[in-house]
Order: C-alpha cells, then structure tokens, then sequence
C-alpha cells in the first residue's frame, strides 16, 4: 500500500513538471490576470487553474521536504534513535516557524495569491515544521551523546594517564 501511495504522489508532483521551475510565475500571472478580468467564467477558470498549479507545487515541495531516507540509512538510525518527549517549546518553535513558512509562500507567489491558500498553507506548514523540529531536537540528543561519550573518553584517558 505504501508503494502505491508514494507512486501516486510522484505522479501528482510531475504534473506540473511540463511548465518546470515557472510554474510559480505562471499561477502568479493567472491570479493577477483574474483580478483584472470582469467576465466571472474566465475568473473562475483562472483562478480553478491557478489554484491547481499551487496545490501541485505545493504537493512538489511537501513531497521533497517529508522524502524518508534510504532504507539503510533508516534502518540504522532507528537502531540509535532515543524517546525524545514533546514539549510546549516544540509547539511554539513549530507555530512560528509554520507562520513564517506560509509568510514565505505568499510572498513567493506574489501579493495577488488570495487568503483561502492561508487555510491550506497553514497546516502544511505545520507538518513541515513540527518534522524540522522534532529533527532539531533529535540532533541535539545525538549531539548531547557524542559529547558525554568523548567526555567519558577523555575522563578514561586521564585514569589511564595517571596510573602509569
């Protein structure tokens, strides 16, 4: 089911991938092209095709930002990884830096990008940043562990230094 589902993500990612890295630009001009047109058809169609290419790149990026590691690599990681507990700062980091993410992705996509993608730029911004941070504190334990095993190596090589 897993493969079925990443196949199907991979292909909602290429989808945009005939317009490359100018898809941004291009939802940009439908969105302003929309907000100077009167016909209400045209509007519609602008802003439903606009939206769209947003959702995909969008889509695009989460996709490259959550990619699992290499089974190995995984495989290894999970040998050594630690229960870190979840703590209030980790919610606050992650609401920060999900507001600034989605601040991103509007000034990315112009002042023209209409609010309702706040609803949906939002929550994925969450995910992403409660990922970076739950990694941030992972590294730090993992940091904190080298450190108190080359503390425990330096005390062992003083012991030693001293009985001879």
């Amino acid at each position: 089911m897993r493969e079925v589902w990443q196949t199907f993500a991979a292909r909602i990612c290429s989808w945009h991938a005939p317009l490359g890295r100018y898809s941004p630009l291009v939802a940009s001009l439908l969105f302003a092209g929309c907000a100077f047109t009167r016909s209400t058809l045209l509007r519609l169609l602008g802003y439903s095709v606009a939206s769209v290419l947003v959702f995909l790149i969008a889509v695009d990026l989460a996709n490259s930002l959550l990619e699992r590691e290499p089974v190995a690599v995984e495989h290894e990681r999970n040998k050594r990884l630690k229960y870190i507990p979840v703590t209030w700062p980790q919610f606050v980091l992650t609401a920060v830096l999900a507001g600034l993410y989605t601040w991103f992705v509007f000034i990315g996509l112009v002042p023209w990008t209409p609010w309702i993608f706040g609803v949906l730029a939002y929550p994925l911004s969450c995910i992403v940043a409660w990922r970076k941070v739950r990694l941030w504190y992972q590294q730090g334990a993992d940091y904190e562990e080298v450190l108190k095993e080359e503390a425990e190596l330096q005390q062992a090589r003083r012991s030693r230094a001293h009985a001879h």
